[in-house]
């Protein structure tokens, strides 16, 4: 029997008419597989994933592969956005095995929860090398019932990894050097790729945590082709067809070097870190293009992503009627048909096409983007013209973490542009995130927040993600408004993180609530968000040199213990928490100002583009004290020339 339909994930119920006996992750699936003598089948995947829907549709809606599974398998399909702790576990196991990792996973457990075997896409055939699900299917099968000594070998492989790599973490205290920050900085400069921007000469990820690292590199440093590597991509964020020229929005990664043939899938949190990197990158260059990409993105997400509660949806669907990118590709002939030949001419100045599948093609921009050119009316007639086709699906799941992400975004793009609107956003969604996240169910003492949004609070108690996340954008929205009720949740947060994630050695769990069974290795590599350790600690250091209270650095020495040359080592894997220890280290620019000039500070000058804003009644009206190394000096400004203030002072190397 199939147990989805009744699920609320849009991804679950996806696979509730099919064949499969699918069950949700619950105790009474686990029972039944000890009670049966099964081995565990998981599934995990999420609704916007294009390969998870070739997958699906290949394999599991197809009879004779329904019935393998059904007879040999306890079949448990996971949704990776409600339960990023599992997927976290899964994903281990899979690199464990020497296996890239990718989305749908799949990981085969016996009863007692040892898995043994991963892997990700597999096809209804086999080809280019890769065996067929079905044959899958049929040697697992197999093995478990007549060669478990091989499964064993398997098993043990894995408890041993999971053993050795909680070696990442060691009590002998490495500090950072000026010179290993620098080297890991030209290493990560040096993956640049200087003709078309961004990391690598393969498909093209947004890749802006590292990117934000290099900018934290000039800024400490001083290297100018630091900065160049980030505006490069900044550019290419910009023009290229990774961003939705018609409509907004960022799409999540080009399958090319060059930028032209995305992935379709619009993710929350790729639209909250791009918006996020463009807004620092404008401030700090005072380039009107990334602010204009940066603004128009946040019209994108408000006007398309946004719940009638206040909240963002987690993404929007690359596929369309089971094509990737039909609601956003285009034919010559469509755009013969509907542009005007003056519209033509404006069209060729404005795009450029590339040639997707066939007769198909995406877009990207010719020239620097500016509030003329976005809110021009050929860019409204091909947006009202793609909205007559059929829409991606919209996964209007609300989850805490993207949330609190886009909220911390969003301040940021405050302090690049001042806008008012911007402004409204950011209270409304802070305000509104507090309010429905908050835990409404019968167990609040296991967590005072909940990850989704959802009739059944306790089902979704959040995560460190989802708490460090939050943390992190809160003391963010604080510093735009310095408000007593939002300082006051921030450290009510972290107290309950304090008491429920915090373990022994002083590292926090990802999960409260984590199956013993299923070894947790200490992390501090980003994903796809950065790190939640990493964000921890950036709020309790923030909360620390506002409020003056040395109570908040007692909880941020051990993730110093990580074995610092093993991040040098892989700087695009480690950014953020690369750019926290050097933080950490130096302090970084503080501004103290005066409660009455707050609001008359925006948007900031470069050479704070990152500083610490702190609320000091102690500082006069119109007085700003400025500390960086150790060292504070008074200025006094009239707020109409703040920028030329600070005209004298350089960024890189140079300091007051």
């Amino acid at each position: 029997m199939n147990r989805l339909k009744n699920e609320e994930s849009v991804y679950l119920r996806s696979h509730a008419a099919q064949a499969v006996d699918w069950w949700p992750w619950c105790d009474e699936a686990l029972d039944h597989a000890k009670a049966s003598d099964k081995p565990i089948l998981i599934s995990s995947g999420y609704s916007s994933c294009h390969w998870c829907h070739v997958m699906s549709h290949e394999n599991f809606e197809d009879a004779l592969t329904a019935e393998m599974m059904n007879d040999f398998f306890i079949n448990i399909k996971i949704d990776r956005e409600e339960r990023p702790d599992l997927d976290r576990y899964f994903m281990e196991v899979t690199q464990a095995l020497g296996q890239q990792g990718g989305w749908p996973l799949h990981c085969f457990l016996t009863p007692d929860l040892e898995p043994f075997f991963s892997g990700t896409y597999f096809p209804p055939q086999p080809m280019h090398g890769r065996p067929s699900w079905k044959q899958i299917l049929l040697g697992i099968h197999n093995a478990y019932k007549h060669n478990k000594a091989d499964l064993s070998k398997n098993i043990d492989h894995i408890r041993l990894y999971f053993e050795t790599s909680k070696s990442n973490i060691t009590k002998e205290r490495r500090y950072a050097l000026q010179a290993d920050f620098q080297e890991a900085l030209v290493k990560l400069n040096e993956w640049t790729d200087w003709e078309y921007g961004g990391f690598g000469n393969g498909q093209k990820f947004p890749g802006v945590l590292p990117a934000g690292l290099l900018i934290e590199g000039f800024f400490v440093a001083g290297a100018e082709s630091f900065l160049n590597a980030a505006i490069l991509l900044g550019t290419q964020l910009c023009r290229s067809a990774i961003y939705d020229q018609v409509d907004g929005g960022f799409f999540r990664y080009t399958v090319d070097r060059k930028w032209t043939i995305p992935h379709f899938e619009k993710m929350l949190y790729d639209q909250a870190l791009n918006i996020h990197f463009l807004s620092d990158l404008s401030t700090l260059t005072q380039s009107k293009e990334f602010k204009a990409i940066a603004l128009d993105a946040f019209s994108f997400i408000t006007r398309t992503m946004k719940g009638e509660n206040g909240l963002y949806f987690a993404s929007i669907d690359a596929d369309t009627n089971a094509i990737e990118g039909l609601s956003y590709i285009w034919t010559l002939k469509e755009l013969e048909e509907i542009l005007s030949a003056d519209e033509k001419l404006v069209f060729e100045q404005t795009y450029i096409l590339h040639s997707f599948e066939g007769d198909y093609l995406t877009l990207s921009a010719k020239e620097a983007a500016d509030t003329k050119n976005l809110s021009s009316g050929l860019r409204q007639k091909l947006s009202a013209y793609r909205a007559m086709r059929p829409q991606a699906a919209i996964d209007r799941k609300q989850i805490l973490s993207w949330n609190a992400i886009l909220l911390r975004a969003f301040s940021r793009l405050y302090r690049c542009t001042g806008n008012e609107e911007v402004l409204t956003q950011l209270e409304a969604l802070g305000y509104r995130i507090l309010k429905h996240f908050k835990s409404q169910g019968e167990k609040p003492d296991k967590s005072i927040y909940t990850r989704i949004i959802s009739s059944n609070p306790d089902k979704h108690p959040a995560f460190l993600e989802d708490y460090a996340a939050l943390m992190e954008a809160m003391v963010e929205w604080y510093q735009i408004q310095a408000k007593p009720e939002i300082l006051d949740e921030i450290k009510a947060i972290s107290d309950f993180v304090e008491q429920n994630f915090k373990k022994q050695n002083g590292q926090y769990a990802f999960s409260a609530n984590l199956d013993p069974r299923m070894k947790e290795i200490p992390q501090l590599e980003d994903s796809s968000l950065p790190n939640p350790q990493v964000s921890l600690r950036n709020a309790l250091w923030t909360l620390h040199h506002i409020t003056g209270d040395r109570k908040w650095l007692e909880s941020i020495d051990p993730i110093l213990d990580y074995d610092l040359s093993k991040a040098y080592a892989s700087p695009y894997a480690m950014a953020t928490y690369l750019m926290w220890v050097e933080k950490n280290k130096s302090g970084g620019i503080q501004l103290h100002y005066n409660p009455a000039d707050q609001a008359k500070l925006f948007p900031l000058p470069a050479y704070l583009w990152n500083s610490l804003l702190i609320e000091d009644k102690g500082i006069r009206a119109s007085e700003l004290m400025v500390c960086k190394n150790l060292s504070c000096e008074m200025i006094t400004f009239t707020i109409s020339e703040l920028n030329q203030c600070f005209s004298n002072y350089h960024i890189g190397r140079d300091t007051f």
